[in-house]
């Protein structure tokens, strides 16, 4: 199980590096296409990182919600929270695609950015731990 390698604290330290590598990331991202004259393409990347945070928010309060309402079978609950909350940010990457294709590009590039880069801590966290067997 996910638990018997990572503790909370662990797991805290990964969200909380992986927002601040996100961020600087994202900032430098920015700034480079901002140099090469794809400004919104950049701002897309920076918002792609924002939802990536804003995601793994929603992941950890729907997580918190059911554990604490003692649902017997909390599979249900999880993966109905799951499938609305990545049906709308599917909605909004449609949208900033069809709207503004620069700005949808890098919105999905951010929110792939993210993903690697929390995963990469949690990674981190546990090899590190020397948790595995």
């Amino acid at each position: 199980m996910f638990a018997d390698l990572i503790t909370e604290p662990q797991l805290a330290r990964a969200y909380k590096r992986t927002a601040i590598v996100s961020s600087l990331i994202g900032l430098a991202g920015l700034a480079g296409l901002a140099a090469d004259g794809y400004a919104l393409a950049g701002l897309g990347l920076c918002i792609g990182m924002f939802v990536g945070v804003v995601n793994l928010r929603l992941v950890q309060t729907s997580v918190a919600r059911v554990a604490a309402s003692g649902h017997v079978k909390p599979r249900r609950p999880l993966a109905l929270h799951t499938f609305v909350r990545l049906a709308g940010l599917t909605a909004v990457a449609i949208g900033m695609l069809v709207f503004k294709a620069p700005v949808g590009v890098g919105m999905l590039v951010g929110m792939m950015i993210f993903q690697f880069t929390f995963l990469a801590n949690l990674a981190k966290a546990v090899f590190g731990a020397g948790r595995m067997s």
